[in-house]
């Protein structure tokens, strides 16, 4: 079915009567029926007529369209005329849900033409007549409504079991990352087994190439080490003196402490005085360190010096 438009529309003529036709701005507006059912969508029309080079902006007033709603907005339709000219067309969808006479409210228009003059264009306000959809005498039907928006919201429980996620989230992540920085405890080292330590050093050959100091130096540390663990007197770094002095100040047996002293006092001759000892006194000082070694790791003997 064609749609007809009742239109009202004004016409500004740019300057003095001398101007000719081709240089007016046309605003027209109408709507495609002026009688409707409440909440029926009927459509607002805004056409322009303008010279090429004119601007134009179409101006709403700060409660357009009240009391009418806007329920859907078209997009500008540009036709060029014969004549050079451009008519431009926008359509509003409008709905309104109150029965009675209402208007539309006006629209205006503000254009430059080409020349750089301006001008502002009003157009009329358009009654509309709105009818009711129940039939005459009815009162138990009711007219129709706007649509209602539904604002949705959430449940607080829901709220509730998000924050409660988010804790454990949380405490799982710190559980996990405490867990990883913890320091993991230190194993005690594994025993020594002292006389296995000689064992090694003799195995070495350094008697028989003739490598004493080496050889003395090994033992040395064998025992000093062997005497931070089983004693409380601190020997590797220390002098024989010192040691000697510490022993007998824990009360140590005075013949072990003279049998660590006179090997401690060899070794340094060996290796601080170039003193080249025999075969057989590289062998007695091996049998010497074991055997000394051999009482320190005995626990009478260390538990009976503790005390």
């Amino acid at each position: 079915m064609r749609k007809i438009y009742f239109f009202f529309f004004v016409i500004v003529w740019l300057g003095i009567q001398t101007v000719p036709t081709d240089a007016a701005v046309e605003f027209l507006t109408g709507v495609d029926r002026d009688t409707i059912t409440i909440g029926d969508p009927f459509v607002l029309r805004l056409r322009v007529h303008r010279g090429a080079d004119d601007k134009v902006e179409i101006a709403y007033g700060k409660d357009f369209p009240h009391p009418f709603e806007i329920r859907h907005t078209g997009v500008v339709e540009t036709e060029r005329l014969e004549n050079g000219h451009v008519r431009e067309t926008l359509d509003l969808v409008l709905a309104i849900y109150q029965v009675g006479a209402f208007r539309v409210p006006p629209v205006s228009l503000h254009f430059v033409n080409a020349e750089g003059d301006s001008g502002k264009i009003a157009s009329q306000p358009i009654d509309v007549l709105v009818r009711s959809v129940r039939p005459e005498g009815t009162t138990d039907i009711r007219d129709v409504k706007p649509p209602m928006v539904v604002v949705a919201q959430i449940p607080v429980w829901f709220w509730l079991a998000v924050g409660g996620l988010i804790l454990l989230l949380a405490g799982l992540v710190w559980y996990v990352y405490r867990r990883r920085r913890r320091p993991r405890p230190e194993l005690p080292p594994p025993p020594v087994n002292w006389l296995e330590e000689l064992d090694r050093v003799g195995q070495l050959g350094l008697i028989e190439r003739e490598n004493y100091r080496q050889y003395y130096s090994l033992l040395s540390a064998v025992l000093r080490r062997c005497l931070e663990a089983k004693t409380p007197v601190h020997a590797v770094e220390r002098t024989t003196f010192e040691i000697g002095r510490d022993l007998r100040a824990h009360a140590f047996d005075d013949q072990l402490v003279m049998a660590i002293e006179g090997f401690l006092n060899e070794a340094d001759r060996v290796k601080f005085a170039k003193f080249a000892p025999r075969d057989y006194m590289a062998r007695e000082a091996m049998d010497g360190v074991r055997g000394i070694v051999s009482t320190l790791v005995t626990p009478s003997v260390t538990q009976e010096a503790a005390r």
